[in-house]
């Protein structure tokens, strides 16, 4: 039961870049090289996912700025794939950890950090309102119920890592 899980893991993972690199093709094909010259000027964004409140927060007030804006786009438009749910989750996992999401909501309830408000996020819904043709509250309860799960995909982690360990520990 362990090796088919590994397996079908390892499958998706391989999937999931093939999708990626895929997208990447589409989008050398549909904006030629300068698309591609562009894509490698990055340099004004941080290193991410951020796992630190102070830092994520110092990179969305730079969004106010046009070139750090241009170059976020960029690079959230290469990770958008077929299914609307996957690209979410690929934008937002890039963006900020698991643990760094357990301080921050769509609304900012409980003491935490409000991402419906961010510079950010009106960024992330029209992306992916543009790739997937879906309506603006779709989007949105989309980013919400990834920002609501970070303690369940925590947990399945941690369950993967223990797997992990005990397969390494019975070979």
């Amino acid at each position: 039961m362990n090796l088919r899980i590994n397996i079908l893991g390892s499958c998706r993972e391989t999937l999931n870049i093939i999708l990626q690199k895929q997208q990447e093709i589409l989008n050398y094909l549909k904006h030629g090289q300068s698309f591609m010259q562009q894509e490698r000027k990055l340099d004004l964004l941080p290193s991410m996912p951020f796992n630190d409140i102070n830092d994520f927060l110092d990179f969305d007030e730079s969004l106010t700025h046009e070139n750090v804006q241009d170059q976020f786009i960029i690079k959230l438009k290469k990770l958008l794939v077929s299914t609307e749910q996957k690209s979410v989750s690929n934008i937002m996992s890039s963006i900020m950890t698991n643990e760094l999401c357990r301080i921050i909501s769509w609304i900012g309830i409980k003491n935490t950090i409000a991402f419906g408000t961010t510079n950010m996020v009106s960024l992330i819904i029209d992306l992916i309102q543009e790739h997937h043709h879906l309506n603006i509250d779709n989007g949105k309860a989309r980013i919400a119920e990834w920002l609501r799960r970070c303690g369940d995909r925590i947990g399945n982690e941690i369950r993967k890592n223990r797997k992990r360990v005990q397969q390494g520990y019975s070979t």
